[in-house]
């Protein structure tokens, strides 16, 4: 069986080389809870759509009952990941049926500095 290349974990890939204070206002971070196990599958159909979004992954390494060893990419924040977008973006990010909900942030500045260092520590 062949081993899948790891799933982006941002899109676009300048998502933290812009500044998003100049955007629209519009456009703001938004928490998505996903129904179990469907992360890497709504970023693929957000990614399909262009909407700019975040899902922080970590390498996990665990072992097969014969010894061999597996290396898989999981969710940071299992359950949850970040959409960038107006309400449009929002609306059809609820689209698929992969959405346990959409959680309002309130404090923008901060939730996108935090998602920066989170950023910042996992490519270093």
């Amino acid at each position: 069986m062949p081993i899948l290349p790891a799933e982006p974990e941002m899109y676009p890939s300048t998502l933290w080389q812009e500044d998003h204070t100049q955007d629209d206002f519009n456009r703001r971070w938004w928490c998505l809870h996903t129904k179990p196990r469907q992360e890497k599958t709504l970023a693929r159909a957000l990614h399909k759509r262009g909407v700019s979004h975040y899902l922080p992954q970590i390498v996990y390494e665990s072992r097969t009952p014969g010894g061999r060893k597996i290396r898989s990419m999981i969710p940071l924040f299992p359950g949850y990941m970040f959409l960038y977008g107006d309400d449009y973006q929002r609306v059809g990010a609820i689209q698929g049926n992969h959405l346990a909900n959409i959680l309002e942030v309130p404090n923008q500045a901060a939730l996108e500095q935090d998602l920066r260092q989170i950023h910042q520590m996992l490519s270093s």
